[in-house]
């Protein structure tokens, strides 16, 4: 994410969460403005559809909206399951440091 990458990840996430899919937003803690948006995009669309998946990875901000990690669509992957792979991814990248 960051340098201009929200425009074309807007417009996959649309059409994923329209005809399904899954995809992985890299590096977020670079794009902290669109987590925001994507946060509200997630939360507020209607309907989204079953085999949708969204994946983030990011390094530890302190700004990095919590809650994004917390949204559980129904049929969805658990939400505790997706906190779980990313704690465990930064912890892996902050032990190499």
């Amino acid at each position: 994410m960051g340098q201009g990458q929200e425009v074309h990840a807007r417009r996959i996430i649309s059409n994923l969460m329209a005809e399904g899919g899954w995809l992985l937003l890299q590096n977020c803690h670079l794009g902290l403005n669109y987590m925001d948006e994507l946060l509200d995009t997630i939360t507020t669309s209607e309907p989204i559809h079953p085999t949708f998946r969204c994946w983030i990875t990011t390094e530890v901000h302190p700004k990095f909206p919590i809650n994004l990690l917390q949204v559980n669509q129904p049929d969805a992957c658990s939400s505790n399951l997706l906190a779980l792979v990313l704690v465990r991814t930064l912890y892996m990248q902050s032990s190499v440091l």
